[in-house]
């Protein structure tokens, strides 16, 4: 049931007198800390010479000495600690009819190796318009227009987050029916046909990320930030189309129960 959750209230959220704070010497002291030259890194792909090349390294180099050292940041990681609270309720404090609809939950880091599974799941569930929450929420209960999930990549910790917008009537069951879902990918096994409907879509949609240079920086910087190489997204591909029914539905058991999401209603 989903009102067996913890619920928190919108009196924990941040409140927009916080950002009265923010001043001009504050996000000076930001930049000058966190937006260092000595923490960037150049990508250049397409045609270029090697006179480019040199600009860009000179001016990186001066930009470093004005700027000095002391002021730069060394990233480390920060743990992570998932919401105790299930269900987090927000009221914008007037009558609305729509509510936005959030589910999202922590996820191995992009180096881990069930990554490749987790964002095949991912996709089935929904990440594509022919998706399982599109097919349920959408066409089926007719609860919104679009519903979809997107797997956020952080150099220190991932996480994989639900969103669609629905009549505030309907918020509450739009929960239940993605809840539905992922307890059917646990349970159910996937057809051989969804399973490689799924494959097409997702070697067609990398195809596309990599066909041209300028798709490239993006790829790159993904990369670099969760130090991987371009034979891990190799591997990634012998994975997605070695999986199993059987892998799916261990996968889903782990890492997309129910039970480990957090479910945010604003409206």
């Amino acid at each position: 049931d989903l009102h067996s959750f913890p619920t928190r209230r919108s009196s924990d959220l941040s409140l927009i007198e916080d950002y009265d704070s923010v001043c001009p010497k504050l996000l000076h002291q930001y930049h000058d800390r966190f937006i260092h030259p000595a923490n960037c890194k150049v990508i250049i792909t397409g045609g270029y010479h090697e006179t480019d090349i040199h600009q860009l390294s000179t001016l990186l180099s001066d930009a470093a000495r004005h700027a000095g050292e002391t002021g730069a940041v060394q990233f480390t990681p920060t743990p992570i600690q998932p919401s105790a609270e299930r269900l987090v309720e927000a009221s914008a404090g007037f009558d609305t009819v729509q509510a936005a609809v959030r589910v999202g939950a922590t996820m191995p880091t992009s180096d881990h190796r069930d990554q490749p599974l987790i964002r095949l799941v991912a996709s089935i569930l929904g990440g594509y318009f022919g998706s399982r929450l599109m097919s349920n929420v959408r066409e089926t209960h007719g609860y919104t227009y679009d519903i979809h999930g997107t797997m956020y990549n952080v150099p220190f910790g991932n996480a994989y987050v639900i969103k669609t917008e629905t009549s505030t009537r309907y918020a509450h069951d739009t929960v239940r029916q993605i809840h539905a879902e992922m307890r059917r990918l646990a349970t159910e096994p996937i057809s051989t046909d969804e399973l490689q409907n799924v494959r097409n879509y997702m070697t067609g949609h990398a195809s596309r990320r990599y066909e041209w240079n300028f798709n490239l920086p993006q790829v790159l910087m993904n990369l670099l930030a969760a130090q991987r190489t371009f034979d891990d997204l190799l591997e990634e591909y012998h994975q997605l189309h070695r999986a199993t029914p059987e892998e799916i539905m261990d996968v889903a058991v782990h890492y997309f129960a129910p039970e480990r999401f957090t479910n945010c209603i604003v409206r």
